[in-house]
């Protein structure tokens, strides 16, 4: 046999191809099958919607709530903090409570504790009467000026009703008149000494005064409270508790503690929505208020 021994072999036709061997080569990629695109139907999406809408009426509640007695708070913190300023004028003044107002004269002046009004006291029935808190007995020991420390975040001064009586805010928390009764009683201001018990008298609440002189819409208007005091009698309009914050009016006591305290006297009326109403069914030194001053 010849021929040459070197010679690879012929490849039969019809027979297997020779193999790709390049390191670089890569098999074809695989088909793709074309996958059908799912949405949510209509069932589903209502779903969701209803899950949403009965998460938000579950969470308003509870945001509502927050933000109340975050409110509240900072209302007790600032009767906390003028709480601490009356102790402080008492121990420079004898330990005398700041009178609720004082007449001066040369020129005619009201010296109320929240502020200083010029040709005062003016007329019960007029508004944005002047008042500057800078000049209140209290005002050297909040730095120059309380006004911000008088602030209650629900004092409703956008309610219709609301009577406007002095230019500027002057005070959302009254102030308790048996420690100062007014001056048509010709009665000195108490001594901190002479409250028996400081633990249950208050000296700040939170307060509306009832105006029964003016009228708003048919309605008796109100306005900012410079006192509270015991309502002897059914018709008297005066500076009533006002339980704005949940049912409860945040009050001050003189040994320094704030506390919010529930209504549990008969409402005399509803300004801006919250009960008006005494503090307590009783007067005097076993009260609430401290002491007797008469009406």
């Amino acid at each position: 046999m010849t021929g040459n021994p070197t010679q690879p072999h012929a490849t039969p036709r019809g027979g297997p191809k020779p193999r790709d061997c390049h390191p670089s080569a890569s098999p074809p990629p695989a088909p793709t099958i074309p996958r059908a695109c799912r949405a949510f139907s209509l069932i589903e999406l209502l779903v969701v919607i209803s899950i949403i809408a009965l998460l938000v009426g579950i969470l308003l509640p509870v945001l509502g709530a927050v933000r109340g007695t975050a409110r509240a708070t900072v209302c007790m913190s600032n009767q906390r903090q003028t709480t601490t300023a009356l102790h402080t004028y008492t121990h420079d003044h004898r330990g005398q409570f700041v009178p609720n107002m004082q007449r001066l004269t040369a020129p005619n002046r009201a010296l109320w504790w929240f502020g200083l009004e010029a040709g005062g006291p003016g007329s019960p029935t007029a508004m944005h009467r002047p008042m500057d808190t800078t000049k209140s007995p209290l005002a050297p020991y909040f730095g120059g000026d309380l006004v911000a420390q008088l602030h209650c975040p629900d004092f409703a001064h956008n309610d219709p009703r609301f009577f406007p009586k002095f230019v500027q805010s002057s005070a959302h928390f009254g102030y308790n008149e048996s420690l100062a009764p007014l001056a048509y009683k010709k009665l000195p201001s108490k001594r901190l000494a002479d409250a028996r018990q400081p633990t249950r008298v208050f000296a700040f609440a939170d307060a509306v005064h009832i105006d029964g002189l003016n009228k708003i819409n048919g309605q008796n208007a109100f306005y900012e409270p410079h006192y509270v005091q015991h309502n002897k009698i059914p018709a008297w309009f005066t500076g009533f508790g006002h339980f704005r914050h949940r049912g409860n009016a945040n009050t001050a006591m003189l040994d320094g503690h704030v506390t919010a305290r529930p209504q549990t006297q008969p409402t005399f009326d509803t300004p801006a929505g919250a009960p008006a109403a005494n503090l307590d069914d009783t007067w005097g030194a076993d009260s609430i208020y401290g002491f007797e001053t008469g009406i």
